[in-house]
């Protein structure tokens, strides 16, 4: 009985020694290969970021479109500050009437 029960030490501090020494090795392997992904990852997201903010702040726009806004800017600068308030306003309610605008707006009283 003295034998097993010394056999059963023997044997738990065997195990726990080779524990001890083996644990600390794989933890941290573990650890590095979960950082190293967290880093590819992070350079990843930071990348599609990057490359999203760029096509927020930058919209393509055709040449069509430019030539459009252009001939709109091109227009708008012949108006008044006035009638550029009407164009808004009706841009803003669809077509409109004379005596609607003025008594809807108040822009008739102004021009």
């Amino acid at each position: 009985m003295l034998f097993c029960l010394v056999g059963f030490v023997v044997s738990w501090l065997g195990s726990y020694c080779i524990n001890l020494i083996r644990v600390p090795g794989i933890l941290y392997r573990e650890q590095a290969r979960t950082a190293a992904e967290q880093t590819t990852a992070l350079i990843n997201l930071r990348e599609e970021n990057s490359t999203l903010n760029l096509a927020l702040s930058q919209p393509k726009i055709s040449r069509q479109e430019e030539r459009r806004r252009q001939l709109v800017s091109d227009k708008l600068k012949q108006f008044t500050k006035e009638g550029k308030a009407v164009l808004k306003y009706i841009f803003d309610h669809g077509t409109i009437s004379n005596l609607a605008l003025d008594a809807e707006s108040g822009l008739g009283k102004q021009l």
